[in-house]
Parts: C-alpha cells; sequence; structure tokens
C-alpha cells in the first residue's frame, strides 16, 4: 500500500487510478486543514464506490474506523452506497459547504441547489439515496474543501 497519511491509504495496484489519487489528496488535505473531519473519518465505518461517468473509472473508498481508509481501484467489498456521476459533478460534491451546526451539506446555495437539480434529472445518481443516510452526510462532509 502507498502511504499518504497514517489514515489515508491507496491499495496496491490502484496507484495508476486518477480518481483515486484526487479523492486521496483531497481528504488528506481536508483532515490536515480541519481536524473534526478527523474524527468523522475515524468514526465511518462504510465502503462508498464514486464512479466518474466520463472518465470511465471508479474507486471505492472503505472506511475502517480507527483503522482509517484504503481506496481501492477495484472494489473489495460490496458498496453501502455508490455515486454514479461525471467528474465535475464529483468535483462539485466535494465543493459543497457544510453546515456546521448539523454536519449537513448545504443544498440551498447556488451550488447546492445545482447539485440537488443534477440528482433530480439523475445527471448524479446517489444508491441507496436514504438508507444511510448518516453515514453519506459524514461522507460529504469529510470530502467537502469548504471550511
Amino acid at each position: 500500500m502507498v502511504e499518504r497519511t497514517e489514515l489515508i491509504t491507496i491499495a496496491a495496484g490502484s496507484e495508476e487510478n486518477s480518481l483515486a489519487v484526487l479523492i486521496a489528496e483531497l481528504i488528506r488535505q481536508n483532515v490536515e486543514r480541519h481536524p473534526a473531519r478527523k474524527a468523522h473519518l475515524v468514526r465511518l465505518v462504510l465502503a462508498a464506490t464514486i464512479c466518474a461517468t466520463d472518465l470511465e473509472t471508479r474507486v471505492t473508498l472503505v472506511f475502517n474506523g480507527h483503522r482509517g481508509l484504503v481506496l481501492h481501484g477495484e472494489s473489495p467489498v460490496a458498496p453501502h452506497v455508490t455515486i454514479v456521476a461525471d467528474s465535475e459533478s464529483i468535483l462539485d460534491l466535494a465543493r459543497l459547504s457544510i453546515h456546521g451546526p448539523t454536519g449537513f451539506p448545504v443544498l440551498w446555495d447556488a451550488l447546492g441547489f445545482s447539485v440537488v437539480r443534477r440528482v433530480l434529472r439523475k445527471r448524479v445518481q446517489i444508491r441507496p439515496m436514504g438508507r444511510h443516510l448518516g453515514k453519506l452526510t459524514r461522507l460529504l462532509a469529510i470530502l467537502s474543501v469548504s471550511s
């Protein structure tokens, strides 16, 4: 495995997956800039697959609680949540602001409305939408580049 920080690693054989590298770096920077996000990361037990349709690539993020996060180019487990979108929409998910007291993504600003519109038009698919809502919210908070 390639070490990025002690909590975030890219699985052996997945180092060439550009989406895995991008998301690993994004999360690493977020955890360094916002220590509260490390608390989210070490509490999260979830497998989430993100598919970038325009890049024809995918990455599975396996959050193992206090053991950290491993990113895989090929899914080693069945994901709890799958996000399917073009790369621009995936980056927009990471740009969503997070509402401080609740930890929920801000959907009432221009970017939030845009993401909701894409979800409703099925340009962004999150499956299953409601089953792991709390974990999905933590995932979005970890991915978010906003303060």
